[in-house]
Order: structure tokens, then sequence, then C-alpha cells
């Protein structure tokens, strides 16, 4: 599964860097492990032994295409994005 997360601010000054900010912060969480903690997938009821739940930042190669195409079609100009892939067995 992969999903592209983004933020976007209303303030017009200094939006930029509220939405790099808030970006770093999804970083930061979602970066800390390569792997979903068995804590957490206990607590959800999640069983994916043996093989677990991989995350991957920055998606694939296509990931700046992706993006583009959907700011495309929302007829906006492109934001700050992450492209987030979850592998699950």
């Amino acid at each position: 599964m992969t999903y592209m997360l983004t933020v976007w601010s209303k303030d017009k000054v200094g939006s930029a860097m509220i939405e790099h900010l808030l970006l770093g912060y999804l970083i930061s969480g979602l970066g800390y492990f390569d792997f979903l903690p068995e804590d957490i997938q206990k607590e959800v009821e999640l069983d994916t032994k043996p093989f677990g739940t991989r995350l991957t930042l920055f998606g694939s190669e296509y990931a700046d295409k992706v993006s583009g195409q959907v700011w495309q079609a929302m007829g906006s100009t492109p934001k700050p994005s992450l492209m987030l892939s979850l592998s699950v067995p």
C-alpha cells in the first residue's frame, strides 16, 4: 500500500516553513522504525508473522510523477509531500 502524505497551510506568510516543519515531524515519527513494532501489532490484533510490516518512506522512482499528477488533478500548485509504502503480508 502506498500513501502520499502532505500538509498545507492557509497562512499567507510562512506557509512553506509551517508545511516543512510538519513534514519533518512526520519523517521523525514514521522514519523511526523499519518495521511496525510488535507491541503496536498486538494492540491492533495484527498477525504478520513471520514477515512483519515494513515501512518505507519516500516511495519509489515514480513518487515525483505521482505527486505531480495529484496536485495537477486538484488544480493546485505542488506542495511538499512524502510517499509512505507499507508492505503487509
